[in-house]
């Protein structure tokens, strides 16, 4: 993740070994990568890649690939972390990789950054966002959201505003107000960097510490939205698939796992310490992240995870005792481990009184001992995972 931002944060574009790093770490880290023609954009995992060709999940359907995709001019595209790039790219035909039907794409020689983003992008609101804003050349606009990332948004005005008539140019300066959601409200100043077709985009000049945190957090929760719809759809393509072949189905699998590995997920909101899991367990585990809200789990265990990794605050009773709570809620054959700092000798005693759970199930999180906690989560997973 460091290496990413240390490399691609410093790079315009990207060729040669450059491309098959980001292509790596795409696989490795299940990042999604996007096609897109004029008017259809297909979102998949990255199954396999050649020095020519990037093998990409197949979860079209036959007209789809005939008329959306076959002939066009596409792009491909990939986000991580900050960082968003794009190439060229066309379809090139049909490919199985290990079993799975998958899309073949010409692999780009060059991908640039696009539109010099510095933030990932997100357009999937749980509420219609409101925007306003004003500036010395005209009154209060309205318009709508129609992305927004850590360092600025896209706007759609009211079809009754002509964009092109109300002064606004490159540079501009407005004073914007954007409200996400009835808890979350974005009001500052930004600078237009572009207008087309009646789309403005603007480039946020200075965000508030607190609005800030709120904003990064509800980016983050809205991907993890986005990423966990299309591994949904995965699964339902995948029971599709299996249900109309004419051969008889072997046993069922409780939990299946993309690209193989088991599906592990992280309950918490300490960003280092979730940083330091997914660090330590992307290899091993498919990995999936979500808040200390039950809806949040609910929704996230419909996934079936196979491990289930919960965040205790050693100073916070009553998370605890939630916490403890929402683990009645995991799937059969489900393993849970609860991870923490600074769990006391006490704390430990009072956890695991009359619950049923292990000593070992409890994981103090060391940075300096990223190897041993692996260990750890590795053991306890292995002895206790369904055979």
């Amino acid at each position: 993740m460091a290496l990413l931002k240390g490399l691609f944060g410093k790079k315009k574009s990207l060729r040669g070994n450059d491309i098959d790093l980001l292509l790596n770490t795409v696989s490795i880290e299940r990042e999604p990568i996007i096609i897109l023609s004029e008017n259809f954009k297909f979102v998949s995992d990255l199954m396999s890649f050649t020095p020519e060709t990037l093998h990409l999940k197949n979860t079209l359907t036959r007209d789809e690939v005939m008329y959306e995709l076959r002939g066009k001019d596409l792009q491909v595209q990939t986000p991580y972390e900050l960082t968003l790039y794009a190439g060229p790219t066309r379809l090139t035909g049909l490919g199985m990789i290990k079993g799975t039907h998958t899309l073949k794409f010409q692999r780009p020689e060059t991908m640039a950054q696009e539109e010099s983003r510095t933030a990932f992008r997100i357009n999937n609101f749980p509420e219609t966002p409101s925007v306003t804003f004003t500036s010395d050349q005209v009154n209060i606009i309205k318009g709508r959201l129609a992305d927004i990332s850590m360092t600025g948004a896209g706007i759609r005005l009211d079809p009754r505003w002509n964009l092109n008539g109300v002064g606004l140019a490159p540079r501009t300066s407005i004073i914007l107000d954007i409200r996400l959601t009835g808890q979350l409200r974005v009001s500052t100043t930004a600078a237009v960097r572009y207008i087309k077709n009646n789309k403005m985009g603007v480039q946020f000049e200075e965000l508030q510490r607190g609005a800030k945190d709120r904003l990064f957090k509800f980016v983050v929760d809205r991907r993890r939205d986005a990423q966990r719809a299309v591994m949904r759809l995965q699964q339902r393509m995948t029971t599709l698939t299996t249900s109309e072949d004419p051969q008889p189905a072997a046993e069922p699998v409780d939990r299946p796992s993309p690209g193989g590995k088991p599906t592990a997920l992280v309950v918490g909101e300490n960003r280092q310490l979730l940083d330091f899991l997914g660090a330590i367990l992307t290899r091993k585990f498919n990995l999936l992240f979500c808040t200390f809200s039950l809806a949040d789990i609910r929704n996230h265990l419909e996934l079936k995870p196979n491990l289930c990794l919960i965040e205790l605050r050693v100073d916070n009773s009553e998370q605890v005792a939630r916490m403890k709570k929402a683990s009645a809620l995991l799937p059969p054959g489900c393993v849970l481990m609860f991870f923490g700092e600074n769990m006391t000798d006490e704390f430990r005693r009072r956890l695991l009184a009359n619950s049923g759970f292990s000593e070992e199930c409890l994981v103090e999180m060391h940075e300096s001992k990223k190897l041993l906690t692996f260990k750890q989560i590795e053991r306890y997973y292995g002895q206790r995972a369904p055979k």
